[in-house]
């Protein structure tokens, strides 16, 4: 990450959101009660803000690509994805 991270960050970004997606995809299977890809994604937001070196590529972005999520049953659409700028409002 340090090394491609310096000269070419943008190329990172969909790797980095795809690692995020696999996680989310883990604890939708990992906890049944977070099985609806919202609240998972909410609960992985909450442990991002609680622990944000659990990870080193939080630090960057913790926005998950519902594009990668296993059998996501909501439609896509932007509101399910969160910025760094929401996270910092609320």
């Amino acid at each position: 990450m340090q090394y491609f991270g310096r000269f070419y960050r943008s190329a990172l970004t969909p790797l980095l959101t795809r690692i995020n997606a696999y996680l989310v995809r883990w604890i939708r299977q990992k906890h049944k009660k977070l099985a609806a890809l919202r609240k998972a994604l909410q609960k992985m937001w909450e442990i991002a803000d609680r622990y944000p070196r659990m990870f080193a590529h939080w630090r960057w972005t913790t926005v998950a690509s519902v594009a990668w999520c296993s059998e996501w049953q909501e439609p896509c659409n932007g509101r399910l994805l969160r910025t760094a700028s929401m996270r910092a409002e609320g």
